[in-house]
């Protein structure tokens, strides 16, 4: 449960290298950031394992940065009332621009 942290222009950045995000590395990143503005990088990480490991991040206001589009569907599908900023790459969070928005997905 390795991560690398790094600080571009005063914003900070989280990679984790594991594929599945759980709560465990949730709290890791709770205890990093303390209250700073920060995004995780999801370039490595598959899927959430849970909607609480979502709920923590959504609480601290953390933005996810270069997901894949598996783990955007997977995102919107899991959160039901609010949605976690979700950035293209990392210079659209440094920018804070390009921001996606909720889509409503409906199961038939």
């Amino acid at each position: 449960m390795d991560f690398v942290t790094k600080k571009i222009s005063g914003r900070k950045f989280l990679k984790f290298e594991t594929k599945i995000f759980d709560i465990v590395c949730a709290q890791k990143l709770i205890s990093k950031t303390k209250n700073k503005t920060c995004a995780l990088d999801c370039t490595n990480i598959e899927c959430f394992k849970d909607t609480k490991t979502l709920e923590i991040i959504i609480r601290n206001n953390i933005a996810l940065c270069c997901a894949s589009t598996q783990l955007i569907q997977q995102v919107s599908l899991m959160c039901s009332k609010n949605f976690p900023k979700i950035f293209m790459s990392t210079d659209d969070f440094i920018a804070d621009k390009r921001m996606l928005v909720k889509r409503r997905f409906r199961l038939v």
